[in-house]
């Protein structure tokens, strides 16, 4: 499995402020305890999810799901587990395969 950096932020702010602090730290030590692959973005990840968010303009990606997707193109990932239409919609398969 991999999570990289945008997603970790992004879900310990989520966890932090829906589920409180003991909850989002032990999101923290399960991320960071070896068990998963954390990618490091880049900046070339960072210009082309500026790139994608004006491509998609009328779609309204976040620049955490935009990265994400230059992430998975530079390391030739084509699935992401996600709740979010937006990878759909870009072109990417996503798991569960439901269609929101």
């Amino acid at each position: 499995m991999f999570v990289s950096l945008p997603t970790i932020f992004e879900s310990h702010r989520r966890f932090l402020f829906s589920l409180g602090q003991v909850a989002a730290a032990r999101f923290l030590q399960n991320i960071y305890d070896g068990s998963v692959n954390i990618v490091r973005t880049v900046e070339d990840d960072e210009q082309e999810g500026i790139r994608l968010i004006e491509r998609y303009e009328g779609l309204r990606i976040t620049m955490t799901d935009a990265v994400n997707m230059a992430v998975m193109v530079r390391l030739g990932m084509a699935a992401s587990f996600s709740f979010d239409r937006h990878y759909l919609q870009a072109g990417f398969i996503r798991i569960p395969p439901f269609h929101l």
